[in-house]
């Protein structure tokens, strides 16, 4: 099988500089229906900047990444006046899920002082031929053992007169025993939307999760955390959407553009780290905390005074 190579150049200028990000990509030209393949992507980006694989964007019908992990990291120097790139190698896993000559977009999120507003890059498409499985020329279901008679048992009589006995005596007791006590069901929590999610907050604060390296934990707690207080406040599903769709939904409820974006930046993060083995700096839990208590203070109805966190959750 031949290798891909593909290069793509952004400009993007820092520091008064003209930098630029560079995408280079190593991967079979072939591959098989449903079977992962290995994609290696080499980015190049001005200093200050990192990328990151948007596995949930770079998902279409046809095909899905389901893997991003960074194998190494480093600087060169591309020639000329422009200065050192920051390079990073990802091994990313391609699962096909259509035949023919599929087009591979991936697309990246951009953190650090991105210029103009650049919060996203795609890099460019590369073509991966799927072939149709070779299921030879009848393909038929064929059996095990040859066909044999069946014998009539006894033992499903015997299960069916079980089964009526024990009913019997089911119906029996029930008829004679008073109705069951219902279980006392929990009582709702009244507080605020805010108010339980700085509550929640806290809990995770002093869970440990974080400082014992159970950073996926930390995270779905975190983004739990997140879209029950934005499905409590707004009144949307947070809990059965995409990110993009609750960013959106966000967005038609005329919800400042700021805050939707730090909505979006927070769980990007946490797919990483939930998804991508990607492990976290030292110290981010404590500013990941952070950043979901801006979020819902920035939030909170203007009209209702701060209160305080109260019990931990459970």
């Amino acid at each position: 099988m031949n290798a891909i190579l593909l290069l793509l150049s952004l400009p993007v200028a820092s520091m008064g500089q003209a930098q630029e990000i560079s995408f280079e990509f190593h991967a079979a030209t072939t591959a098989r229906l449903g079977v992962p393949m290995k994609v290696e992507a080499v980015v190049r980006s001005a200093p200050g900047l990192e990328l990151f694989c948007d596995l949930e964007a770079s998902t279409t019908d046809s095909y899905s990444i389901t893997k991003a992990r960074i194998t190494r990291s480093g600087a060169v120097e591309p020639g000329g006046s422009a200065g050192p790139l920051a390079e990073r190698a990802f091994d990313l896993e391609l699962l096909p899920l259509d035949i023919g000559e599929i087009p591979v977009r991936v697309f990246w999120t951009v953190q650090g002082r991105a210029p103009s507003g650049l919060r996203r890059v795609e890099s460019p498409a590369f073509t991966v031929e799927v072939p149709e499985p070779d299921l030879g020329e009848n393909p038929q279901l064929k059996d095990i053992k040859e066909v044999r008679s069946a014998r009539s048992a006894l033992w499903p009589w015997l299960l069916l007169a079980a089964l009526a006995a024990a009913g019997y005596c089911l119906w029996k007791r029930r008829k004679t025993a008073g109705p069951a006590a219902a279980p006392d069901a929990a009582p709702p929590d009244t507080r605020p939307a805010h108010v339980i999610a700085q509550s929640e907050l806290d809990w995770l604060e002093r869970s440990g999760l974080w400082e014992e390296g159970r950073y996926k934990e930390f995270y779905i707690r975190l983004t739990d955390t997140l879209r029950q207080y934005l499905e409590r406040r707004y009144g949307l599903p947070a809990m059965q959407l995409t990110t993009t769709e609750l960013v959106s939904g966000m967005r038609a409820m005329e919800v400042e553009r700021r805050l939707g974006q730090a909505v979006k930046d927070l769980l990007d993060r946490a797919d990483l780290a939930k998804f991508a083995r990607w492990r976290p700096e030292t110290g981010q839990g404590a500013q990941e905390i952070h950043a979901a208590r801006e979020i819902v203070q920035a939030s909170a109805p203007k009209d209702l005074a701060p209160q305080p966190a109260q019990a931990a959750a459970p």
